[in-house]
């Protein structure tokens, strides 16, 4: 686990449990319309593109999203630190990209429900879904007592696996073929292969990065007129059922998450140090020597969403820049924030005691965090509650009043920061409230803010607050001494939390009620407790077991 990277961890698993819960909520029309995505409304859950407004559930991609960014400089930079090639770093970067397309099309002709239509047997469904999720197992665990050739050999043999089970699916009657796929994990597979390589483009020059965000809202917007050379680029495909240009829109929310990950990561090599070295290291603000290199403890850091190289902890090397800057306040946070380039955290071996993964002490700031700072984090929770609520009831103008007010407060609070934490949080702050008034800016465009289809605004405010929560989750385990949970379990293990209500847990659940246990709210029968139940109760399960293999350290990665 990482030490004072677990907000990433959070954030992520926060994420990944959100998509599940939201997933397995009862569609009952008699629920309240904010349990679902604000384009999907009771009664009747008709996809509606007209309706502006979010709601809980459409936040939980775009907060994937940015934990992903925010990975970046610790999957990426880590590499690059070590000193690998080039050739072998784009080799990766490709490598998990086209791993997750596969396990995207795979996802798409084995769901549950897609065999059960075809095959009206619920046992034989439920055994051939715990097969292909075994596959999968097969594919992605990398086993750390293993030779790397081994864990390639079983990495070849999980796929053979699937790609046999594909053809066993197209017999059984399933209608089996490229075009039908998970798109939430197909967009990811092209967003982490172009987020990857802009931000090693860009690793030294943050200002750019913030440009290319600036020309994607530009061809975004431009991409409306008909016939335009911008809607030919933005329309343009070379394979459907693989990429779309269009699915780089959400860069908008992973480049922003680089920069948080950058703050974090040039937190952790001031102040996540238990070595003599890092130490050492100078204050912030302090002039450092720009190839100046110190080792650094702390635990590996998980890349989103197929963490690569957190179930085998090494030890790794921080860069330290020149000039570093936190951003304190308003329009200049994103510019100032940018200039911070992105230090690697390193990995430290967690306690291996067979029962599970307990981090280590993390190192704190001497001095205690100012009641200020927590009276900030008050206000930075009501920033997050207002704007859900404001853009869902479209109180627009109430809302930007509220942020306005609770913004400036919580600024003023902010101020001066005097450590290291202070300054992140600062930094965390003052990012996600330009990024969250940006977006209330854009609001008014393309028919107010909307996850379906996405809209400049939803990238803008989505990613501001993703910051503010990753500030929040950073002042619960900085201000209680927080250690790892059910989310941030899940955080670390993103694909298992991801496959395991629909491949583990629904399918034990089906095969159980076989055996005369009748629990007909797993079909959606019931009322609205059991719809919420059924949402809540196969949410949980899928968590324990993910935790279970996190706390024994086996991980899906790419």
């Amino acid at each position: 686990m990482k030490e004072r990277a677990l907000a990433v961890d959070l954030l992520r698993g926060l994420a990944i449990v959100g998509m599940v819960l939201s997933g397995y909520i009862s569609r009952n029309p008699d629920l309240p319309a904010w349990l679902f995505h604000a384009q999907l409304p009771p009664p009747s859950f008709a996809f509606d593109p007209s309706v502006p407004g979010i709601t809980w559930v459409d936040l939980v991609f775009p907060f994937f999203l940015f934990s992903m960014g925010a990975a970046f400089p610790f999957s990426i930079g880590r590499r690059l630190d070590r000193g690998a090639a080039a050739v072998q770093v784009a080799w990766t970067i490709l490598r998990r990209g086209l791993l997750l397309a596969f396990f995207a099309i795979v996802l798409g002709n084995t769901n549950l429900w897609t065999l059960h239509e075809a095959l009206q047997c619920p046992v034989a469904v439920s055994l051939l879904t715990l097969v292909v999720w075994g596959a999968f197992f097969a594919m992605f665990i990398r086993l750390r007592n293993r030779s790397e050739r081994f864990n390639t050999l079983l990495t070849g043999c999980g796929i053979a696996a699937l790609l046999l089970l594909l053809v066993l699916y197209r017999a059984l009657g399933v209608d089996v073929n490229l075009h039908r796929s998970d798109i939430i994990i197909l967009i990811l597979a092209n967003v982490v292969v172009a987020g990857s390589f802009l931000w090693w483009l860009t690793r030294r020059k943050p200002g750019l990065r913030m440009g290319l965000v600036a020309l994607l809202v530009a061809l975004k917007l431009s991409a409306t007129v008909p016939g335009s050379w911008t809607a030919e680029v933005w329309n343009a495909t070379f394979a459907p059922w693989l990429y779309h240009t269009e699915f780089l829109q959400y860069l908008c929310i992973v480049l922003p998450g680089s920069v948080a990950g950058e703050l974090i990561a040039r937190w952790l090599a001031h102040t996540g140090a238990a070595t003599p070295a890092a130490a050492a290291q100078p204050s912030v603000t302090a002039a450092v020597p720009p190839h100046f290199v110190c080792s650094v403890t702390s635990t590996p850091a998980a890349a989103m969403p197929l963490p690569d190289g957190q179930a085998a902890p090494a030890e790794t090397s921080v860069s330290a820049d020149s000039a570093v800057r936190i951003a304190r306040a308003g329009s200049a946070a994103a510019a100032s924030a940018a200039s911070l380039s992105a230090p690697e955290a390193a990995a430290v071996p967690s306690p291996a005691d067979g029962k599970g993964t307990r981090p280590a002490a993390a190192p704190h700031d001497a001095e205690p965090l100012p009641v200020r700072f927590r009276l900030a984090g008050v206000l930075v929770l009501l920033l997050l509650a207002v704007n859900l609520w404001g853009l869902y009831v479209r109180a627009l103008t109430a809302n930007l009043l509220l942020t306005l007010l609770a913004g400036g407060a919580a600024a003023w609070l902010l101020r001066r920061p005097r450590t290291a934490l202070q300054e992140l949080l600062s930094a965390l702050f003052a990012t996600g409230l330009f990024w969250l008034l940006l977006g209330l800016v854009f609001e008014p465009l393309e028919g107010g803010i909307k996850k379906d289809p996405a809209t400049v605004s939803y990238f803008f405010v989505t990613a501001g607050m993703a910051s503010h929560v990753l500030l929040l989750a950073t002042l619960l385990f900085e201000s209680l001494h927080g250690r790892a949970g059910l989310l941030v379990r899940c955080g670390e293990n993103p694909m298992i939390a991801y496959t395991a209500a629909g491949y583990v847990v629904v399918p034990l659940l089906f095969i159980e009620e076989q055996w005369g246990f009748s629990m007909p709210w797993i079909w959606g029968a019931g009322g609205c407790g059991a719809g919420i139940a059924r949402g809540v109760v196969i949410t949980l399960l899928a968590m324990l077991l993910t935790s279970a293999f996190t706390r024994r350290r086996l991980f899906w990665r790419t």
